[in-house]
């Protein structure tokens, strides 16, 4: 049974293994679920890494991002 992701803790740091993530579990994210990534925006290349596969996974879903 595929239960949804109410909280989920990335630590991939690079696009590849981001994206393998989310490819692997990402149709059990569901609006309300916190993702919390641990270099998401701090690491000199971030756009290039966690924040792009999220990017695209929140926009397949119409979703929206709040960044605490």
């Amino acid at each position: 049974m595929d239960c949804p992701i109410r909280l989920m803790n990335i630590d991939c740091d690079m696009y590849e293994s981001t994206k393998d993530e989310f490819d692997l579990v990402g149709s059990r994210v569901v609006p309300g679920t916190l993702i919390v990534f641990d270099e998401y925006i701090g690491n000199p290349n971030w756009g290039k890494d966690e924040f792009k596969p999220s990017k695209k996974l929140l926009s397949s879903m119409d979703g929206t991002m709040c960044i605490l």
